[in-house]
């Protein structure tokens, strides 16, 4: 499965949602994460780990490779055992992997999608002009983080539907939560689009994640953590209903 996280909004917590939920997706299937946000990685510095392999070299890999283990190749292992695919941290290199990925890695991205392990994309900011966005025509789930504030918001009502033209499908669109605001009801119902989850603030956790801090025992049991596995069951029951749609045939009431 491939799933993709981004944002419209400044730093709602787009890197934390994806390391969150691939650390604790609730079943076995092996997990990566994959920086791929132009403005430039964080992962690396964070959590202290090799820049490479990474991003460029997977993007270049991608043209020659169908292979999702070539995705596990050109990943690193964070100190909690999680595989991440680091995005250089300058701009201009993220930028041109990104785009070498998006414009050469079609065979790749198809493989991930169909394959049983877990791959989350980190998309960082959809501006636009960004080839991130030509990236969610492959992801099965495609996943806005926002903050429910009239700011946010409002961008993002400006934004969502150019958001759907580029995904796979329009209904694997949905909107994650972070913090607190208006109602999840009154977001989905003004974006025309489901919220799937509501992220608690929970900043010992998130540090852990970004490397700020150290804990111990009992990350499993945060506040995020919980979020993240309910929302891996979440995005587990939002696929499979996806499926099903996609494969029912089309009565001849239908056609008529």
């Amino acid at each position: 499965m491939l799933i993709a996280i981004g944002s419209q909004g400044s730093s709602p917590g787009v890197s934390t949602l994806a390391l969150a939920l691939a650390g604790f997706w609730p079943t076995d299937a092996a997990t990566v994460v994959v920086e791929a946000d132009p403005a430039g990685g964080d992962m690396k510095s964070w959590q202290r780990v090799p820049g490479e392999p990474g991003l460029g070299a997977l993007a270049t890999a991608a043209r020659h490779s169908a292979d999702p283990a070539t995705v596990f190749a050109h990943a690193s292992a964070l100190p909690g055992g999680l595989n991440v695919v680091t995005a250089p941290e300058g701009p201009d290199q993220a930028s041109a992997a990104v785009q070498l990925l998006a414009r050469d890695g079609a065979g790749l991205l198809r493989a991930l999608s169909a394959d049983q392990a877990i791959t989350v994309l980190d998309l960082g900011r959809l501006d636009p002009a960004s080839s991130t966005l030509d990236l969610l025509a492959y992801a099965d789930l495609t996943l806005i983080v926002a903050r429910p504030n009239l700011a946010e918001i409002t961008r993002l009502a400006a934004r969502i539907a150019t958001i759907k033209q580029y995904a796979r499908d329009p209904e694997a669109v949905s909107l994650v939560l972070s913090g607190t605001g208006y109602p999840a009801d009154a977001v989905a119902e003004s974006q025309q689009t489901p919220v799937l989850a509501v992220l608690p603030r929970d900043e010992a956790c998130a540090g852990v994640l970004s490397g700020s801090l150290t804990m111990r025992r009992g990350l499993d049991r945060t506040r995020l953590a919980r979020a993240a596995r309910t929302l891996g069951h979440v995005v587990i029951q939002r696929q499979g209903a996806l499926v099903s749609a996609n494969a029912r045939p089309v009565s001849k009431e239908a056609d008529a």
